[in-house]
């Protein structure tokens, strides 16, 4: 399609069901999903609501590559 790819996954109901945690506390588990994604492509947008908890994650994810 040729346009921007947008991720989302911040505390979504999916890491609930895996997880069984409330919604304030997904960060793990979204951070977790974000890496497992980021093997396979690189999203130009990101929606977040833990923005320096995923900032300093994404520093830490390509300090190590």
């Amino acid at each position: 399609l040729h346009r921007p790819m947008l991720w989302g996954l911040s505390r979504k109901s999916f890491i609930d069901k895996r997880l069984g945690r409330a919604v304030e506390d997904r960060l793990a588990g979204g951070l977790a999903a974000y890496a497992s994604l980021l093997r396979c492509s690189t999203p130009q947008i990101w929606r977040v609501h833990d923005v320096c908890a995923t900032s300093d994650f994404l520093k830490m994810y390509t300090s190590v590559q």
